[in-house]
């Protein structure tokens, strides 16, 4: 009788693999004592992280179309019998959403299992079977390989000798590891803190990524830093704890903006620029503050990737983070292992985390991001427990917040009916809670959700991160504030691939009291925040004091103040101001086009009284487009009561 010791045992390429390669990947399966008659079958799953791609989907993974993509092929390499193999739902399409079975059962939209079945013929112990991922032979382009290292990954691999159905997983002894590399540098990431003090020491951090974003394993030379803007004093770079990261201890000597420069000599890389920081004489009361307050890795039933925190805490260099894992489909214990890496990973002063997760309701209730300002305070109660107002009841008594994302995003059939709402989660601003919902997710990887707008070069159908479309309707964040919704704003990442934080892709600023869990909580709260798109731009805006997310007491002429340094050229600053109850009202009341990075201005608000709540919002972008976007921000409004009799 056959055993899991006597069916074989496999090997892959001996070739070190870097990520996103384009390459044919052999695995060579040696046949066991239990031998392989006709109607045998061996079936192959590479490790998930194999099947991620573009478009926050997965690849097309086929055996039919030998012209095409990730094309997999088998032959006999030792031995007399024939063998057919077939991508189990295999498809050449570039972009997949839909669901497949792996060998161990579970259903995943990363799940691709290569099916070898020898159709003629015995194959006795030591004969081979060989498995080309990425034959190029039929024109192909090869198999590509994973987009970021995941460390050591085993093979699975299924044997049913007799073809009776009856299969035996090789033991991990006997089956492949896989192991990808990062790529060689290609980009350095450069930060500063947002805000510093002349004579207080500060630590500039410098992480040297490959193509795909992943943190490399080498660089020749140190990289050498030197002054773009403003004045300190700073000591030359050295390397940290980890590979491909270095770092100095930088002290502002004058008030203004602080830039850096950074270069890696003969690297053939152009030189880098830290994201600008305010030197002020004296402590601020509130420090600005970058997070990801949105993304995913392997706990999603549609994310990948087991490091998130590393990547948020090391790569991307998060002042804080929440993993939002999708609360639908989670196995046993897992609720458990997220409130232990929340734990694990909290270390207030240097790197906060928040406990939270995504419920995916479906219209009219909308995608909405669950919040806990302390894990004593969480609770979880997503769409499988029935609606956004359920949920809301559920939290009373609890400090929690709830944040809506791609507020007016039309997904694409591509979705296949794989997530709640998979026509169109769009939120309907009919139905509200002042009490959790205090912010909008105002940008995300998916597009921007400020107002309809397809044309927008932000929109989602305008996005490269998925295949989506704008919905029509009231359904974004204008619409919220002419509604009489008092929300802030924040954007954030939606990463699917355990990379948040990438700069592309969003990223929340928070003025706060402290880097501690309680005060940024508060601060979100507060409305105290704003959203890029992942430029670290330095954003003030103020009306007669009142700062972004405050009320000013009275309905006169405001006077706005505006303060912007960019973390490239400026190309303009808006300031848009809406009527609450006049639907379609929101139109730019100010606008500049600067020259430079750095902009100061002021502007007063003559317009006459309105009986009607007005709000303002300041919308900055800059010139040069940054990994596909065109780098803006977004603020959150002040907002001004309506004139009454008395005024």
């Amino acid at each position: 009788m056959a055993t899991s010791s006597t069916v074989g045992a496999a090997s892959f390429s001996d070739e070190p693999i870097t990520v996103a390669t384009w390459d044919t990947y052999a695995l060579t399966y040696v046949v066991g004592e239990a031998g392989l008659v006709a109607g045998a079958t061996v079936r192959i799953q590479l490790p998930d992280s194999w099947h991620a791609w573009r478009r926050n989907g997965a690849k097309g993974v086929q055996s039919h179309r030998p012209d095409a993509d990730n094309h997999v092929t088998a032959r006999v390499g030792r031995g007399t019998a024939a063998v057919r193999c077939e991508v189990e739902g295999g498809t050449a399409e570039e972009v997949v959403k839909s669901n497949r079975v792996g060998i161990d059962g579970r259903e995943g939209r990363y799940v691709y299992v290569t099916r070898v079945e020898v159709t003629d013929g015995e194959l006795g112990a030591g004969d081979e079977i060989e498995v080309l991922f990425g034959d190029t032979s039929g024109g192909s382009r090869g198999f590509v390989s994973a987009m970021h290292p995941e460390g050591a990954e085993h093979v699975a691999i299924a044997v049913d000798p007799n073809g009776d159905g009856r299969e035996l997983l090789l033991p991990e002894a006997s089956s492949p590891v896989l192991d990808v590399r990062p790529g060689p540098a290609f980009e350095l990431l450069v930060y500063l803190p947002s805000s510093t003090v002349v004579g207080e020491p500060a630590r500039l951090r410098v992480v040297a990524v490959d193509v795909e974003g992943n943190r490399v394993e080498q660089v020749d030379h140190p990289p050498v830093v030197s002054i773009r803007d403003g004045a300190a004093d700073v000591e030359p770079l050295v390397p940290g704890d980890l590979t491909g990261v270095f770092e100095a201890t930088v002290v502002p000597t004058a008030r203004g903006v602080l830039r850096l420069h950074v270069d890696l000599p003969e690297s053939g890389m152009t030189t880098a620029c830290s994201n600008p920081s305010w030197v002020s004489a004296e402590p601020p009361s509130r420090r600005l503050l970058w997070g990801d307050l949105h993304s995913h890795a392997d706990h999603s039933f549609d994310g990948i990737g087991r490091f998130p925190y590393e990547y948020a805490r090391d790569v991307a260099c998060l002042d804080f983070y929440a993993l939002t894992e999708h609360c639908e489909r989670w196995d046993p214990g897992v609720w458990e292992h997220l409130r232990a890496q929340v734990g694990r990973f909290h270390d207030p002063g240097r790197f906060v985390t928040f406990l939270a997760y995504e419920a995916t309701f479906a219209e009219p209730w909308g995608h909405h991001n669950v919040y806990f300002r302390e894990p004593e305070d969480a609770v979880v109660s997503g769409a499988h427990t029935g609606t956004l107002l359920d949920l809301w009841d559920a939290l009373r008594g609890r400090r929690a917040l709830t944040i809506p994302h791609h507020t007016g995003v039309a997904f694409s059939p591509k979705t296949g009916g794989n997530i709640p709402g998979s026509t169109s989660p769009a939120v309907d601003w009919q139905y509200h809670d002042p009490t959790f919902r205090r912010a909008v997710e105002i940008y995300s990887g998916h597009g921007q959700s400020e107002l309809y707008d397809p044309d927008f070069d932000l929109s989602y159908e305008n996005s490269d991160f998925s295949t989506n479309t704008s919905r029509n309707g009231p359904h974004y964040a204008r619409d919220a504030w002419e509604t009489g919704h008092e929300l802030g704003t924040v954007a954030s990442s939606d990463n699917h691939r355990a990379q948040p934080g990438r700069g592309e892709l969003g990223l929340a600023a928070v003025l706060s009291p402290a880097l501690e869990r309680g005060a940024i909580f508060d601060a979100l709260h507060d409305r105290h925040s704003y959203g890029t798109t992942g430029a670290r731009m330095l954003v003030d805006f103020s009306i007669d004091g009142v700062p972004m997310g405050g009320t000013r007491p009275h309905g006169g002429p405001g006077r706005c103040s505006i303060r912007v340094a960019g973390t490239d050229e400026l190309a303009s600053v808006e300031i848009l101001s809406g009527e609450v109850g006049r639907p379609g009202s929101t139109a730019v009341v100010a606008r500049w086009e600067p020259a430079g990075l750095d902009f100061a201005d002021m502007w007063v608000d003559e317009r006459p009284p309105s009986a009607s709540t007005r709000y303002h919002y300041l919308r900055v972008r800059q010139r040069n487009v940054y990994r596909g976007r065109r780098p803006t921000a977004w603020t959150s409004p002040v907002w001004t009561p309506g004139a009454t009799s008395a005024d």
